[in-house]
């Protein structure tokens, strides 16, 4: 979800950067972070409830016990995707350095954490130490670029999409969906469930919209 906005993201916001247009450098991140938190939330919901049957689907029976690793690498990834958010600020305040420590400092956490934990636990070890590695680089990183850059975080809206993502899953469960198409439909119902409960809850307003379009939209470059 967040490679598709980072790819024109990263020289929209090192451009302001440079400018010295701060106050938009911030709103950029703002947006976008709370853009990606609203398709990501909702997916790690979706996909921890609907794991056991989508393995079934795309795999065999054997591999269905794997369905419990589901939630642990999502959340993980979920995380991830705010370190890429923030990693922005390093990057654009010359602190590429910094990434590294961070990112090499997570990989020993993860090889440390699978050499413990599978030996006892197995697979769901492996799945523990990916999330605990991910959550690891989602708070060091947005903690070492407040030093450079502070932006806005929308903790309501945050709020506001766990609620809708727990009704939305809630309605999926209660359907119990059986098979490609039932999946698919519970699938997509779910996801109109999830956006109506935003949108009565009036989680965006028309600047929000206005600078989501104008991150998206690629711009030329002398």
């Amino acid at each position: 979800f967040m490679n598709p906005v980072g790819i024109v993201l990263f020289p929209t916001v090192s451009k302001l950067w440079d400018e010295e247009k701060i106050a938009e450098f911030k709103m950029h991140l703002k947006y976008s972070l709370k853009y990606f938190l609203m398709l990501a939330i909702p997916s790690l919901f979706g996909l921890s409830v609907l794991a056991k049957e989508l393995l079934l689907i795309l795999s065999t029976s054997e591999f269905v016990s794997g369905a419990i690793l589901i939630p642990f690498v999502a959340s993980g990834l979920v995380l991830y995707g705010v370190y890429a958010t923030f990693h922005y600020v390093l990057t654009s305040a010359k602190r590429t350095d910094l990434l590294a420590i961070s990112l090499g400092t997570a990989s020993v956490v993860n090889i440390v954490l699978n050499i413990l934990f599978i030996p006892i636990i197995g697979i769901l070890g492996a799945a523990i130490a990916t999330s605990i590695t991910y959550t690891s680089v989602g708070i060091i990183v947005p903690f070492l670029s407040r030093r450079y850059l502070k932006f806005e975080i929308d903790w309501i809206f945050i709020v506001k999409s766990i609620v809708a993502s727990f009704i939305m899953v809630s309605m999926i469960v209660i359907f119990n969906p059986r098979g490609l198409l039932e999946v698919i439909i519970a699938t997509g119902g779910g996801g109109l469930i999830y956006f109506a409960i935003l949108l009565l809850l009036r989680s965006f307003n028309k600047e929000e919209i206005k600078v989501f379009k104008d991150s998206l939209h690629i711009r030329r470059y002398d």
